[in-house]
């Protein structure tokens, strides 16, 4: 198995040829920290091969300050992969909790059976307050 997309939406709708993700995400601007975002979407598509077929899967995402130490405890999405023998691709949508103690630059790590799948970066700035 492997990650050939990961990227964080605000959701994803079923378009006329395929799924269209909406609102992509790099980075999120706050006034100060720390700051939880609850609920984040993430899109997931996995590359199957036969192996992965029907089986039990755990991704597991661990969120790292920009000094590279883990932040909280990992977020993690239990299923089963689909069953039918022509299924290449599989979709996935999990709502991670993340909290940020930190301004700059964090990684997500997506890991299955202590395997790092990717990497994701998302850019925590400070913004200031509108008057």
């Amino acid at each position: 198995m492997t990650i050939s997309c990961a990227v964080f939406v605000d959701g994803v709708r079923q378009g006329e040829n395929g799924i269209d993700l909406c609102g992509l995400t790099e980075g999120f601007g706050f006034p100060s920290l720390p700051v939880t975002l609850e609920k984040m979407p993430l899109f997931v598509n996995l590359e199957l091969d036969a192996t992965d077929l029907g089986r039990a899967c755990r991704l597991e995402f661990h969120l790292l300050s920009p000094s590279g130490q883990a932040l909280d405890s990992p977020n993690w999405l239990d299923f089963t992969l689909p069953s039918e023998e022509d299924t290449v691709t599989a979709k996935l949508l999990p709502t991670l909790d993340l909290t940020f103690h930190h301004f700059g630059v964090h990684t997500l790590e997506i890991r299955h059976d202590d395997t790092m799948l990717q990497r994701l970066q998302l850019t925590i700035t400070q913004q200031g307050l509108r008057k």
